[in-house]
């Protein structure tokens, strides 16, 4: 059960488009247990706490953006939803740090909460531990014992504990219809090429660092995007942070932060970069940091980090102007 399957008169709550695969497959799932679906027309913090309540919704699925906005909401609304019919939540399509995950629990104490991975072009990747081992917080299982994954180092290519995920099974796509250049780049001998960086450990246990687009690099150093995200995240008055690449004529790129405190928390700039050294890599503190009431998302209720990043540059360029 902790790797999605349902229960027999579901009653699943799905706000991402149905287009993308975590709305998709958790609909097909409810339908296949003869449950129900509650399907939003769009993703809305107190639509999604309504339906709950007024549809005794027993399994939610959806984007981590999702339930950080879910969580702010609670915090600052004087209404009372009652959430107690939530068994299980499924969180899963980009990374989960480890305070969401706790503040996810917290608002479904009762419920099991699990996260998830998975791909359009590939069926299945990650299954429970082959000696059953207890699975850690947030890591997306051990590999499935009908597929086959490895990690590829980007900058070196070669096998490693830590890079970007390659999947080979039966269920992997055949290739992308009519992009003979993008199924190049993306299937090598039957292996697919995921995007998306991974870190295994000594027991086995995967856990999704990021994508491969989103790392950069500072002065030599490669900057994981989410890594520092999960630090930033730790921090008692910070709800959610997004950190993105801006330019540098001496270090190439410099980490900036875009941070939405928890309610009634005041923080200043200075405190994050100093929290950050701190806590972290001196080369992966945010050097800017800006203070945002909401985080844009995309269509598909993930952070929409082009625009962040497009913002920050602006706003870089106005303090250049400004000074």
């Amino acid at each position: 059960m902790e790797f999605g399957a349902t229960i027999p008169g579901e009653v699943m709550l799905v706000s991402a488009p149905l287009y993308h695969k975590n709305a998709s497959m958790a609909s097909k799932m409810a339908f296949a247990s003869g449950g129900k679906v509650v399907l939003l027309p769009q993703f809305s913090a107190i639509e999604y706490l309504k339906a709950i309540s007024e549809h005794g919704v027993t399994m939610c699925s959806g984007v981590p953006t999702m339930y950080a906005l879910v969580t702010a909401e609670l915090r600052q609304s004087s209404i009372e939803y009652d959430l107690s019919s939530v068994q299980r939540v499924f969180i899963g399509s980009a990374p989960l740090t480890e305070a969401l995950f706790d503040d996810v629990q917290a608002l479904f104490p009762s419920a099991f909460v699990t996260n998830g991975y998975g791909t359009t072009e590939a069926v299945l990747e990650f299954g429970p531990h082959p000696e059953d081992l207890p699975r850690p917080k947030i890591s997306l299982g051990c590999q499935h014992e009908k597929v086959h994954l490895k990690l590829i180092d980007p900058a070196s290519g070669l096998e490693s504990d830590k890079g970007e995920l390659w999947v080979k099974s039966k269920g992997v796509m055949l290739g992308y219809h009519e992009l003979p250049e993008t199924n190049a780049e993306r299937l090598t001998d039957g292996w697919y090429h995921t995007g998306d960086l991974m870190s295994r450990d000594q027991n086995g246990w995967y856990f999704f660092v990021g994508r491969v687009d989103d790392m950069f690099v500072c002065a030599g150093e490669n900057i994981y995007p989410d890594s520092v995200e999960q630090m930033l995240e730790k921090h008692a008055a910070i709800h959610q942070a997004v950190v993105v690449p801006v330019n540098d004529d001496l270090k190439g790129q410099l980490p900036a932060a875009f941070v939405r405190t928890e309610p009634d928390q005041i923080l200043a700039v200075e405190d994050v970069k100093q929290y950050a050294l701190q806590n972290g890599p001196a080369y992966a503190h945010p050097r800017h940091v800006w203070f945002v009431d909401e985080i844009p998302l995309a269509s598909t209720a993930k952070i929409d980090r082009a625009t962040l990043t497009k913002k920050a540059e602006e706003l870089l360029a106005l303090d250049r102007n400004i000074s």
